[in-house]
């Protein structure tokens, strides 16, 4: 049984705090001021009709994912429907590192079915279908459900036709959702390969769903047999990915040669690192996006603890000398919440794995739009 919902310090300009015995409903159904308004002094465009809920990576984490779905208020007993008409927006990742991939697969495509939600694809469905499509040697991340796969075959066929048409990236009217990055150059080349065909907006109202569907960017890089071919290549970062991944890995820069290697939360080691693009924007201006917010998950973050904490990490999980920090730093995070956040928050992570590599609860991270706030539920809520 999941306790009440820890409250979250805000100022008092922000949405009242959730009360302590759980959502306030009437409160759940009024617009946030951040309707109409500037986000960091950019006018942003935001249609009120049409709400969204943008969930971070999952990573086989069900009960999470349940928790939180709830406390967003969609309703198990009516198919997961949303009274207010909501829709989720998933990032991707479902898949790897927690112990029902499947079932989450399975449950977000049921969603995507019933018209509950939308999914973009994470590094990990690619690296996934790579090897079990393509054939390609399997990365560490990937190989229990690879396991899984192996022995439940039928069942994770019939999810095929779904992880690979994963798109890529939604771009709405004041909001980009992506899974790491929206680099601009890449994002212009995919479009040449990967564009959507345009459809015009019906001329009766549309809804959230048929919304969000029509403001999907570019679709996914690969069909149930394969990668598509004529991918645009990058490789500026000294990698070899082509553009699409840059989008769902983000982009790098070798690793300062006093360190050598990083080791990544899987064991692996590289000598090329995930550039910390949104601590930095000015630096990579021609090739991040910055006039609109970005929500993205990808980099192990954590929940924040107050008004005013960094709505994305400020130090990479692989950086060198972080690990004892990032667990004391955890300690105090509370493993469930919800909190407004401030007009100048752009730069949104929802990937509140940072958690379980502290040794935490696996937690889930939602952003809501356009009430532009935060609401997260742990496995089990272990509450510091």
């Amino acid at each position: 049984m999941l306790g009440a919902i820890r409250r979250v310090h805000q100022p008092q300009c922000h949405t009242r705090a959730v009360q302590s015995a759980g959502y306030d409903h009437e409160q759940r159904r009024k617009p946030h001021a951040v309707l109409g308004a500037k986000l960091s002094g950019l006018d942003v465009p935001i249609a009120p009709i049409h709400r969204i809920d943008v969930v971070g990576d999952v990573h086989g984490q069900l009960d999470a994912l349940l928790g939180v779905l709830a406390d967003l208020g969609y309703e198990k007993e009516r198919d997961w429907a949303h009274p207010d008409g909501r829709v989720l927006v998933f990032l991707g990742d479902l898949v790897d590192r927690g112990p029902q991939s499947l079932e989450v697969v399975q449950l977000v495509a049921q969603l995507r079915a019933h018209r509950r939600a939308h999914c973009l694809m994470g590094n990990h469905e690619f690296n996934l279908l790579e090897s079990w499509v393509e054939g390609k040697r399997a990365r560490g991340s990937n190989k229990d459900t690879l396991a899984d796969i192996r022995e439940r075959p039928e069942a994770w066929e019939a999810q095929l036709p779904f992880l690979a048409a994963l798109p890529l990236a939604i771009e709405l009217p004041g909001l980009r959702l992506v899974h790491a990055c929206w680099h601009i150059e890449c994002v212009r080349l995919c479009r040449q390969g990967l564009a959507p065909q345009v459809v015009p907006a019906s001329s009766t109202q549309e809804d959230t769903w048929a919304w969000v569907k029509r403001h999907i960017s570019l679709e996914s890089p690969f069909t149930p047999t394969g990668r598509k071919e004529r991918l645009p290549a990058w490789g500026r970062d000294g990698s070899h990915n082509t553009c699409a991944e840059v989008l769902i890995k983000g982009f790098e820069e070798p690793v300062d040669p006093k360190v050598g290697k990083v080791v990544d939360p899987d064991g692996g080691q590289w000598s090329l690192q995930r550039v910390t693009w949104w601590l930095e924007p000015e630096r990579y201006g021609r090739d991040v996006a910055t006039d609109l917010p970005v929500v993205f998950g990808h980099f192990w973050h954590m929940p924040p603890r107050a008004a005013g904490d960094a709505t994305a990490p400020r130090h990479l999980v692989t950086a060198p000398g972080q690990e004892a920090a990032r667990r004391s730093d955890a300690a105090s995070r509370p493993g469930r919440g919800r909190l407004a956040l401030g007009l100048a928050d752009r730069f949104l992570c929802v990937d509140f794995n940072g958690m379980v590599q502290a040794g935490r609860a696996a937690c889930i991270g939602a952003y809501r739009w356009p009430e532009h706030e935060l609401v997260w539920n742990s496995a089990g809520w272990d509450s510091p």
